[in-house]
């Protein structure tokens, strides 16, 4: 059975997602879409189910197809 992205999991051994991690997927579905790979209607559509999600796994089934984007190049200033 293929799951659709954001269909809730029943697998009760997925920990829950927390608000940090909800956070760094809409950060992701954002980079995404401002690189054009996400038109309007596919990115509401994942952000509304990345924003609900409760499990991890919810997480990364709405974004498994899209690529992580290359780890930011700046440097920390201490």
């Amino acid at each position: 059975m293929d799951e659709e992205p954001g269909e809730p999991t029943s697998d009760w051994s997925d920990p829950r997602a927390s608000d940090a991690d909800r956070d760094r997927f809409v950060d992701l579905l954002r980079y995404h879409y401002g690189t054009g790979m996400l038109d309007d209607e596919e990115f509401q559509r994942r952000l509304e189910a990345v924003l609900s999600a409760r499990r991890l796994g919810d997480l990364y089934r709405v974004c498994r197809d899209l690529p992580f984007p290359p780890p930011s190049t700046g440097r920390h200033r201490r």
